[in-house]
């Protein structure tokens, strides 16, 4: 159990398992995932939580975002844009 799993079930007091996945892909298409945390380098945020907002996932993003502010809006223009 990672330190998110253990801290979900402290709070929680869940004993639900965290999906994981090593495929972002599987993980996009699992249409029982309803939100996503993206806890990559930063460097990975914008395309990986573009592509979840593209399938439909909440996005969490693990720390400040650093992106610039063109790439912030690009997401918020792909989210609007599948309401």
């Amino acid at each position: 159990m990672n330190y998110t799993e253990q801290k979900y079930r402290e709070q929680t007091a869940s004993e639900e398992k965290i999906a994981k996945y090593r495929d972002v892909g599987a993980l996009l298409r699992d249409d029982g995932i309803q939100a996503v945390i993206i806890s990559t380098p930063s460097a990975f945020h914008a395309e990986l939580a573009k592509q979840a907002i593209a399938s439909g996932k909440h996005v969490i993003l693990e720390n400040r975002w650093r992106s610039p502010y063109t790439m912030r809006k690009k997401l918020c223009e792909c989210q609007n844009s599948i309401k």
